[in-house]
């Protein structure tokens, strides 16, 4: 940890931090916005640049407002900025991003929004230790070792809060201490369905079942996760309640899922997203969903022959439920690594919705050399995004750019990138 430094703040920079310098260095603030003094530690240093969080605010901008929550560095630093203006710093990050890569002409000016606060349908939670060394839910520091106690969250909905507050009445009762917890998945559906679970670090668990028994969950695990692992893996189920399964209407079709596969947290803007590709989208091409999961794009936006490829078993399982469930005898699911498939057929429509870190450059050739019509690109990450386009510039051409707020109070955008084959 390093003295205090004063910084005058610049911009909002692609990541979400407010940019100032010191003595020539660049610092990066959280807790910090456009146009302010600001008081600072430096947290860490990296490549010749400082990262921080302002501590005390000496001139503050007229776009501050008071967070919602404590802990609101941890989920949603953007809390203490008016929403409009959020918008407004988003689109000039955005354009920052795609200056040079993405024509203004195709660019749509505007960003979709929606409500700002409990949009969230799944909430990932840690523990620490809370009064009498009990278990108390918690979310990560940023920039820290330590952990935030929390007693709800404002970006979930509702039934996750409720749940959230109920499980930590139940752990408290039962004299559960942090350390025999590792976390705690809840995710929900519009219908107010709710299913949960619990990773812990103890074969002989104690089980608590009110949670169960308030008939408030629709499905419930109670899941060994070996502690030696860091990640939350599924070493052993010690008890299961109800069904794992939710299902939630995206485009007036049913889709099952579970808190163990990926579902966009933020249906209602996704289902904006999904119109938006239905008009790129016709009956003539044979369309491929490249990292499928459980198949919600590929099976929504009405393609006449769709091959889903997705490598997590979970999210392929659930795949093929949705494909028996919309009775689609055209489309298929292939279980595959969708950076190592090859075996597109010419002349299709790929969409793809890859992880934060965007596409490997293989598998942006692969993709060329199969001479798509069309190429669909959906991204939570716009940067690894736009560094993927170039790649792809070699034989296609963005024809439309539309951005959605799918992540309100964060620094996050989705953006969905159009690209067309260059015609010979």
């Amino acid at each position: 940890m390093f003295s205090f430094i004063t910084v005058k703040t610049e911009k909002l920079v692609p990541g979400g931090y407010a940019l100032g310098f010191y003595e020539e260095h660049p610092v990066f603030l959280w807790n910090a916005l456009p146009g302010e003094v600001v008081e600072t530690a430096i947290d860490y240093k990296r490549k010749g640049c400082w990262y921080g969080t302002a501590r005390r605010i000496i001139q503050k901008s007229p776009y501050r407002i008071a967070p919602c929550e404590n802990h609101f560095l941890s989920c949603s630093p953007w809390q203490i900025i008016d929403y409009d203006q959020e918008i407004i710093e988003k689109k000039s990050v955005l354009k920052e991003i795609t200056n040079g890569i993405i024509p203004e002409s195709v660019t749509d000016p505007e960003i979709i929004t929606g409500n700002p606060l409990g949009y969230r349908n799944k909430l990932e939670i840690s523990f620490t230790d809370g009064t009498e060394a009990l278990a108390t839910m918690a979310f990560h520091v940023r920039h820290g070792a330590g952990y935030l106690p929390i007693t709800k969250c404002l970006l979930a909905n509702e039934p996750i809060n409720t749940v959230l507050q109920q499980f930590q009445e139940s752990l408290w009762k039962a004299r559960i201490v942090s350390e025999q917890l590792k976390t705690l998945v809840i995710r929900s559906t519009r219908a107010e369905n709710v299913t949960a679970s619990l990773y812990v670090t103890h074969e002989d668990f104690p089980l608590p079942t009110d949670v169960v028994l308030n008939n408030r969950l629709t499905g419930y695990r109670v899941i060994y996760s070996d502690p030696k692992y860091s990640d939350t893996v599924e070493s052993k189920i010690l008890a299961e309640y109800g069904s794992p399964d939710l299902c939630e209407t995206v485009l007036d079709k049913q889709f099952l899922f579970s808190d163990q596969c990926f579902f966009q947290i933020n249906v209602p803007l996704f289902e904006i997203a999904l119109r938006d590709i239905q008009t790129h989208i016709d009956t003539e091409h044979e369309m491929y969903d490249v990292f499928s999961g459980v198949g919600t794009i590929g099976l929504s936006v009405q393609a006449h022959k769709v091959t889903l490829i997705e490598q997590d078993p979970w999210g392929s399982g659930y795949a093929r439920k949705n494909l028996s469930l919309h009775q689609n005898a055209l489309s298929k699911i292939v279980e595959a690594d969708a950076t190592k498939y090859d075996a597109y057929r010419k002349n299709a429509i790929i969409v793809c919705d890859p992880p934060r870190s965007g596409l490997p450059p293989k598998m942006i050739q692969t993709m060329i050399k199969a001479n798509p019509v069309r190429i669909i690109y959906l991204s939570c990450n716009p940067i690894t995004q736009m560094r993927d386009i170039k790649l792809f510039s070699e034989g296609y051409i963005p024809v439309s750019l539309k951005a959605y707020n799918f992540f309100p109070r964060t620094p996050h955008l989705e953006t969905l990138i159009v690209l067309d084959r260059i015609p010979a």
